[in-house]
């Protein structure tokens, strides 16, 4: 298998050939070695469904809206699914050439196998690519309030956190909470956006502020986040179990013993 395939999945190998099919990758008669189970295609996790469960829903209908990062995400696990379905298809007429030796058969289904699911591979890498952005510009936007603008802006920040940070626990609390209550940004960022310390807080109160800030100023997009990660999950999951299930349809052993072989009757023919 080439290494370069993309970066959404990992080559492992698996067991697997198309639905419907008697065939096996090994073959039958001497020196056959199946490496595959019959009647097994490729898993049911390689499917758009597995994308299209975390579109968000309308409200007043309850059906799926359009959401551009998701619908792309989930045609690409079409393609996935088709691929990897039209690989199985492919296999299996090749590995029931019985023109063809055992080592050719694999050859041949391992050549075209990775052509007929290369495209899927690359469109689930974009697709990977473009949630991965949007999650991380999601997570730049809520990470803390706006940090200031200016010189004049760094003092008033610094000026915020001396004072917090000679208070008594108490009255902390209290400046903290008000200013929550109040959406103001300002002492906010002065606290969130520097090591707790600074303020006086602990690190655990000054995660607790962070996340309720979050949560009160961005819980829509704190919600879209973990949406789009489940869906980033169930799409690598998908491209792994694509070259799984590719692998699986032809048997590199075979290949290689046949093919060194074959560079040894080279060898012998060169030295008569």
């Amino acid at each position: 298998m080439a290494t370069n395939h993309t970066q959404v999945i990992h080559h492992s190998d698996g067991k697997g050939v198309p639905s419907g099919t008697n065939a096996t990758p090994g073959g039958s008669g001497p020196g056959a070695t199946a490496t595959a189970r019959p009647d097994t295609g490729p898993s049911p996790s390689i499917h758009e469904a597995m994308i299209a469960r975390h579109l968000p829903k309308d409200p007043r209908t309850g059906e799926p809206m359009a959401d551009a990062t998701l619908d792309r995400m989930a045609d690409a696990m079409r393609a996935a699914r088709l691929g990897a379905e039209r690989a199985g298809r492919v296999a299996a007429a090749i590995h029931g050439n019985e023109m063809a030796t055992l080592p050719a058969r694999h050859r041949q289904a391992r050549e075209q196998v990775w052509k007929a699911i290369e495209p899927t591979l690359r469109q689930l890498d974009g697709a990977r690519q473009a949630a991965t952005q949007a999650i991380k510009m999601l997570e730049e936007v809520t990470s803390a309030p706006p940090a200031p603008k200016d010189m004049l802006g760094g003092l008033k920040a610094n000026e915020i956190r001396s004072v917090l940070r000679g208070l008594p626990e108490a009255e902390r609390e209290a400046m903290l909470s008000a200013a929550l209550g109040d959406d103001d940004d300002v002492m906010l960022g002065a606290v969130i956006d520097q090591p707790p310390a600074m303020s006086g807080i602990s690190k655990t109160r000054h995660q607790m502020l962070k996340a309720s800030w979050q949560r009160k100023r961005h819980g829509d997009k704190l919600d879209r986040v973990a949406t789009l990660k489940k869906a980033l999950a169930d799409l690598e999951r998908g491209g792994e179990l694509t070259i799984k299930f590719a692998s699986s349809l032809s048997d590199e052993q075979i290949i290689k013993r046949a093919e060194a072989s074959e560079a040894r009757v080279r060898e012998a023919l060169r030295d008569n």
